[in-house]
Parts: C-alpha cells; structure tokens; sequence
C-alpha cells in the first residue's frame, strides 16, 4: 500500500454474535440496513469497467468511477483514473396540493427529496444482495413509497440499470428529473435530448465532458423506459447552462396507484470509442429494445453461472462464510474478462489514491481472483503485459537490464508517483510481484502454450532485471541494496527481506519456466537465487532488513515470507516470525497483515493461533450495516479489495492447503480455524474441488 495513508474462546463468541446480528441483517447472500446504525460505509456496484458508489439517499450523492482511464489533473503532474458521467442522479419533488391542478408556482414550492434529511424519511431500508448484484432501496416520501433498485450489468459493461416504482399512500402529484452531473467539475461540453428515430420515438438524454487534462472526451446517455406503455408521461429536457442538463416527467397518482420505469445509463470514453455519445446512445437503444426486464433477467444469469461453478462453503460459521462470498462478489467485480484492465485496491469504489495500479492489484487482489475467476485474473495480466516495453525502458533508464515495473500504474506504465514520496524511485518489489503473478497463473492452468508466448518472456525479463539490480559482496553473497519493502516506514534500506525473498522466488520462477519451455536460462539467475541474502537475528528471528532493531512497521514483511510465498517454511521459525512481529504492526496501519499472519500460522500447523488472527484481520474492519471491509480500524471507506484478496488466500491457500505448483494446484496439510466444521473449496481455479475437515 501507498506510504500515504485472542483466543478460540473469544472467536467461538464472535461466531455466535454475528450469526444473531445476521438475523436481522438480511439471509444467506443479502445484507440489510435499517435506521438505527451508527456509521455508514457504502455499498459499490461494479463490472469491470465502471463502479457505481451508492450513497445513503441513493437518488442522489451516488459516484461513477470508470476503470482504465487515466488523465493527469491540473496541478498534480501524475495520473489519476477519470470519473464518469453520472447517470444515476434523480430528483424527486412532490406538490403540497393533492390536486393536478395546482399552478406552476405552488408546484416549484413542493417538497423536494434533496432538502430532505434520511431521518425524515419513513419505512426507509437498503438491502444489498451479492448473489445476483444488486442494490435496493425503499421508503416513504410524502405519502409516496419509492421502490429503488440499481444493477451494474455484468454482462454489458458500458450500461447500468435503475428500476424504479412509486405507489401512491394518497392522491399525489410529482415530478421526478434525471441530472448528468460528475462529483468533481469537469468541463462539460454539450448535451442534448433525441427523441426523434425514423422508426420509432426513443428517449436518448445525453452528456459529454472533457477529462482534466483534455485527454478524453466522456460521455453518457441515459433513457427513460416505462413498464405500461399507455402510462408514459411526456419527458421534459432542461439545460440550466451550468453543466447540469436534466430530463424528467411529471405525473398524477390517485391512492394506491403505481408506477414503475426504467432509468437506463450507459458509460463512454474516445479511450475505446471514437464518438462516444453515438455508441453510448447506441447501448441504450439496444437495451430499450431487448427489454429492460430482460437484461436484468441476463445479469442475474451471469452471476449465478459464476456462484454455481465457484463457491466456499463453510459448515458451522455461517456469518464468516457470508464475509467470504461478500470478498468473492468485491473482487470478481472490480475486473471483467473482457478487459485489459488490472484494479486499483478498492477497485471501483471511492478511492483515496487515484485508482491506479500499485502491487495491491498483483500480490494481494490477483492471486485470490486468479483462485476464483481464471480468465478475469488474465486481463489483469494483459494489462501488465501491454506496459512491458515501458517497464523495460524505465529498467534501462536505472540502468538495469530486463525490466521493472513502476510502483504506480496508470495508462502508459510509466511511474506515477507523486515526487513527494520515495516509493516511486524505491520500491522494486513490485517488479517480483508482478512476475510471481504470471507464474502463478501458469500453475493453475498450466497453459504451456501461454507461457511460452506470455509467461516465459516477462519471468526473463524480471529475472535479468533483479540479476543486474543485486550487488555481490566479499563473502560471496548477493545483496539488494537501497529499497523500500513492503514496510513502508523503512525507507531506502538495504536487503529487505521481502524484496530478497520475493526476487530469489521470481528468479526460480523464472529457472522452472525456462525448463518448461525448452529454453536455457542464463546461470547467473541460479546463482543469484541461491546467494541472496536474508539476514537474521542470532535468535533464528529474519531481521525485516540490514538495520532494524524493532521500530514499529507498517505492514507484513518478513512473515510474507512464509505465507503466501514459501520461501520460510521452517514451523519453528514461521512460528517465531509471527510472534516477533505481531506486536510490531502499526494497529492504526492498513489492514494488510494479519490475514497473511494467519495464513502463515496455518502453514505452521498452529490452529488457535491461526484462528485468533484470522478474527483480528477480520472483524474490526469489518463497517457498517453492510459489512464492508475497510482499510483501517477507524476509517470508513469503499470495499478495500486489498485485504478481501489477503483474506480469500489466507482461506484457500492457507486454511484450504493450497500450494502453486508447477504441476497445479497442490493441497498439503490444510487446517481449519476453531468452530470451522468443515469447507468445501468448490470450482477453484480451473475448477477443482477440495474439502477440509475440521478437527
């Protein structure tokens, strides 16, 4: 992460309380937020090319955030990812009168939803279902009751749906208005309104930007689609000239009367189209066609055909198991298959950090996507593998041989950090990370054909990059001096230990592939992974580097060495990592470390140990009514797919057994938390099965 930012018995309790806190917070696969919560983490809704954030009054206060499109913003000198153009902003006002009749002035001096605070709402409730992907809201408003539902569709990409029904309790009169906006000031440059087709009339609402630095032009249409055609009100367009073009309708409901519509967004940039407004309005003419209620029908199709061939199931946890299926919906969301696109470590949620791409997306998100949905995982690879003749330039700008990865990623794979920092410059784990990455997907699909093509390529440059960046010494050892590690409070030290330890498994990586292919791996890789240096204290204990003497840390870093990369796999000395170092941890760090600690204490075989972390990485982040995992104890934040990829492989890898082979997928002593009776790991990787069995 950016340099930016107890016992069995206690888990059993925590077992138990969950489960009772689960009864009133939706079923299996939905979580249920009613008024009476003391802090709000939002829900976002994604597919890989864009996220929707959705806020508390979910007509308004919602955010787009697009995935791939990066622009540098005036000021700042490095990218960030771009947002989109809302289409999901809604402005409901109701009349004071009950009669249609009222004048245009009374009708402007209604009650407007936006004046509106949640406590004055009545019925309200938001439910959040991570089965089918979708997000719910209801309540009453002035005697109207507002059913709301938002899908992003995993199945289009570029297009959202909102499906909206409003009951009458009494005679009512309202308008309701469709805004395109963007939550920062981006440039608007046009919008219009289309309704005229030769065959037929179709809304169309449009809206186009410009990114901040003028890279790209945005663009979003947005259609209203009505379930009873001989109920359509006439849509009115206003263009207020202030980069806030709305459409709506106004209608009269008697009591007990309904109506239900569509509001149908779809998402565009010049980055993947040359005239976005065309094919955005395009999108949703197809979709007005096929029939709303149809498209819904194939989004919740496609995430049941992902839950049926993959899934954990837990026997006697049912409120961790919810957490679990709640991690695999997050990240299977922020990539899509169909993408190049890699993730950001909150994927498409609100991010503190420009949404690019740091060693969060290959070391942590990956490895759990990669166990759970193959063929999104490989689009994060070709997002890297489009960045290589870069990272071989930057390596040789160094004056390095091979190639190396920034810390920061955005659009071109040139280094994006802020010069304020020194990870940029420093922090040249990445370059393993990613490596580790590729050969890990090798070994679970053991696609020869790709490594030979993909694979083996990028592992040799990395490896001719971390023989010409280590240093011999007069002993005869290999050092990696002047770098920044996965602690991020140690700057510029010399042999880190997870930066030594993650390039000698990338430079063996890169020796089994070479072999595989039929190609001669160049010596020096051997020599160097056997030589490099991972220093020690005279207990046995790894020193995180050359002169630490126990100063707090950050996050893991030594004991990543033992989960998830197996380079310690001595229980004596994982066990005596793990207690060195817990007490070291900054408590008000990211939540990135006792995931893989718990991991770890599985591998050594440590049960109660095991258990007593996984809680700790687990519940006190945990925020919110819709349990959404945050990136510190006490900040609330979007989903942090960063610890829900360290917790995923801290089950499957760690409790689960499973080892990247270069035969496959290999499982070798799993072992269960306390109170865990048993997990089937259904569907893995290339959908393999694995049970474990508690003790």
């Amino acid at each position: 992460m950016k340099n930016h930012y107890w016992t069995a018995g206690i888990f059993l309790l925590f077992l138990v309380t969950t489960s009772l806190c689960a009864q009133t917070t939706g079923g299996e696969w939905t979580r249920i937020a009613r008024p009476g919560y003391q802090e709000y983490a939002p829900v976002t809704l994604a597919n890989g090319v864009y996220g929707i954030t959705l806020s508390e009054k979910v007509l308004l206060g919602n955010r787009v955030q697009l995935n791939g499109i990066f622009d540098k913003f005036p000021g700042s000198g490095v990218e960030s990812a771009v947002e989109g153009i809302d289409f999901s902003q809604l402005e409901l006002i109701v009349m004071d009168k009950k009669d249609s009749e009222t004048e245009q002035a009374d009708y402007l001096k209604g009650k407007r939803f936006s004046e509106t605070n949640l406590n004055q709402l009545k019925n309200w409730q938001q439910e959040f279902n991570f089965r089918e992907g979708w997000f719910e809201t209801s309540f009453d408003f002035e005697s109207l009751r507002v059913q709301h539902t938002v899908y992003a569709l995993k199945h289009m990409l570029q297009t959202g749906i909102i499906k909206m029904t409003i009951t009458a309790q009494e005679d009512r009169f309202f308008s309701l208005k469709n805004t395109l906006s963007m939550a920062r000031p981006y440039a608007f440059q046009s919008s219009q309104y289309l309704h005229q087709l030769r065959e037929r009339e179709i809304p169309l609402f449009t809206a186009s930007a410009t990114s901040p630095g003028g890279k790209y032009t945005l663009a979003t249409t947005t259609s209203f689609y009505f379930a009873n055609d001989k109920e359509k009100p006439l849509l009115t367009y206003v263009d207020d000239g202030e980069g806030r073009p709305s459409l709506g309708f106004e209608k009269k409901l008697l009591k007990g009367e309904s109506i239900t519509f569509y509001l149908i967004g779809s998402v565009g940039t010049t980055f993947n189209y040359t005239d976005p407004l065309k094919e955005t309005a395009r999108l949703n003419i197809y979709t007005l066609l096929k029939g709303p209620e149809v498209v819904i029908s194939q989004h919740k199709a496609t995430w049941e055909q992902f839950w049926q061939k993959t899934d954990i199931l837990i026997s006697e946890a049912p409120e961790v198991n919810k957490n679990i299926r709640q991690m695999m919906f997050s990240i299977n969301s922020f990539v899509s298959a169909q993408t190049r696109f890699s993730s950001a470590c909150m994927g498409l949620g609100v991010d503190y950090w420009g949404y690019k791409t740091l060693w969060d997306a290959d070391f942590w998100i990956f490895p759990a996507l990669l166990l759970i949905n193959p063929e999104a995982a490989k689009s994060m690879l070709e997002y890297r593998w489009d960045r290589l003749d870069m990272a071989r330039q930057n390596a040789a700008s160094h004056g390095y041989q091979g190639a190396m990865f920034p810390w920061e990623s955005g659009s071109s794979g040139e280094e994006q950090t802020s010069l304020l920092y020194l990870t940029g410059p420093f922090q040249h784990h990445i370059t393993s990370d990613v490596g580790l990455a590729f050969w890990r997907y090798y070994c679970v699909t053991l696609d020869k054909k790709w490594l030979r093509e993909r694979g083996y390529p990028l592992l040799k440059e990395v490896a001719d990059f971390w023989v010409s960046r280590a240093e011999k010494n007069g002993e005869g050892r290999y050092e990696i001096k002047n770098v920044v590690g996965s602690d991020e409070y140690a700057i510029n030290v010399d042999n880190d230990a997870f930066t030594n330890g993650s390039a000698r498994q990338v430079l063996q990586a890169a020796l089994s592939a070479a072999r595989l292919v039929g190609e001669v791996p160049i010596p020096a890789w051997q020599e160097v992974a056997d030589k490099l240096l991972i220093r020690k204290f005279k207990d046995g204990t790894v020193q995180e580097h050359d002169t630490y003497e126990g100063e707090l840390i950050k996050q893991a870093d030594v004991n990543l060495l033992s989960f998830p990369l197996d380079v310690i796999t001595d229980r004596k000395t994982v066990h005596q990592n793990l207690t060195y170092y817990e007490n070291r941890i900054d408590e008000e760090g990211p939540n990135m470390s006792y995931c893989m600690f718990a991991g770890a204490a599985a591998r050594a075989g440590d049960r109660a140990q095991a258990t007593r972390l996984f809680e700790k990485a687990l519940q006190p982040y945990l925020k919110g009514p819709f349990q959404i995992l945050a990136l510190r104890k006490n900040r609330l934040s979007t989903y942090f797919g960063t610890s829900a990829g360290g917790l995923l492989q801290a089950v499957i890898l760690g409790f689960g057994g499973l080892h990247f082979t270069e035969n496959g997928l290999v499982q070798k002593d799993p072992l269960l938390p306390e109170g865990w009776k048993s997990m089937q790991l259904r569907g893995i990787g290339t959908g393999q099965n694995f049970k474990v069995d508690g003790k």
